[in-house]
């Protein structure tokens, strides 16, 4: 048995949305370089607010970061570029096949919908005295926002990916480059009136770091 643990982020594919992630989980070895494995993990994505609302305050726009927890089950071949017998260290590469199931996609959002501004005239200056600031017309913003819950929803889909390892025969690290099919804001790029362009595509671009070492 082998367990294993990382970090990783990524983005989506045709999005600005970027994301970082932990997950775990543990293996079972078929041979010495092929092992079956499956775990959890937990992707923190942050979701970029439209332009109305990129440049105001941080509470203006609620809905930055949505969490997404899935399940992964797959297979790896580790390939030894170079192994040292007596010292058993080692180093290479290795192809990697992924199903993922995300149980429950994020569906509620919050934006804004309109904004007023009123414009109030202050009382002229004072004959003969000099204001420190310049007298002008008060600006109050009023902004109003829109709150939405699309329907429940779960995700399958598959991965695509390899990268390399170092370590010795029981622990090793891995960097990892992966494409898969999952689409965690698939719920709230349908929201009606959502206020961004959203084309609704599935595919997440991943690089993850981990370590792996034996039972």
């Amino acid at each position: 048995m082998v367990y294993h643990g990382g970090l990783q982020g990524g983005s989506i594919e045709d999005e600005v949305e970027v994301f970082w992630g932990l997950g775990g989980g543990v293996g079972y070895i078929l041979k010495d370089n092929l092992h079956l494995f499956t775990g959890i993990g937990l992707d923190f994505i942050y979701v970029v607010p439209p332009n109305e609302s990129r440049n105001m305050k941080d509470d203006s726009w609620s809905t930055t970061t949505v969490l997404q927890p899935g399940f992964y089950s797959g297979i790896q071949y580790n390939i030894n570029i170079r192994y040292n017998k007596e010292l058993r260290r080692r180093w290479g590469f290795y192809p990697d096949l992924r199903v993922y199931f995300l149980p429950y996609l994020p569906r509620r959002a919050q934006w804004i919908e309109s904004e007023v501004i009123r414009e109030e005239p202050v009382a002229p200056p004072i004959p003969g005295y000099e204001p420190r600031f310049p007298f002008g017309p008060v600006e109050e913003v009023n902004y109003y926002y829109h709150k939405a819950k699309g329907r429940s929803a779960s995700d399958f889909g598959y991965g695509i990916g390899g990268g390399f390892f170092i370590g010795n025969w029981a622990n090793y690290l891995q960097i990892h480059f992966e494409y898969n099919t999952l689409n965690p804001l698939r719920v709230i790029s349908e929201l009606e009136d959502y206020p961004r362009t959203v084309s609704g595509k599935g595919g997440q671009f991943i690089l993850r770091l981990s370590g792996v070492g034996l039972l």
